[in-house]
């Protein structure tokens, strides 16, 4: 994704320390924020950036090419569990893993008592 417009990550300097957490309509369109920075890399980088920084990815504008990525994303083990780990069927955490995997994700019973994210 070394051109923008290519669903590139979009990253907002400074939003983490707003006095507020963004709401979807805050992350949906993260380049109509002013010092917004869409990032443009070459295939094979790392991108490091605080989490608690506001990020988003952007549109795409261009019909060809895709975006592939991988996120990793470094939790203390007594953080929460991230969102993106409750999309996953309960029997990929409890039953597919071994009890030495299931320990990246904090020995969580994948069955969240509450809706965290709305």
């Amino acid at each position: 994704m070394t051109d923008g417009g290519q669903g590139n990550l979009w990253l907002l300097p400074g939003s983490h320390k707003a006095m507020h957490d963004p709401n979807h309509d805050d992350l949906r369109y993260p380049y109509q924020y002013p010092g917004a920075l869409e990032v443009c890399a070459p295939a094979g980088s790392a991108i490091l950036f605080h989490n608690a920084v506001w990020h988003s990815s952007g549109i795409f504008t261009k019909p060809e090419g895709c975006r592939e990525m991988l996120y990793y994303a470094y939790e203390h083990p007594w953080m929460v569990g991230s969102q993106e780990h409750w999309r996953y069927p309960k029997d990929f955490y409890n039953k597919q893993l071994s009890p030495a995997q299931r320990k990246f994700f904090h020995g969580f019973v994948f069955d969240p008592p509450e809706q965290r994210w709305g």
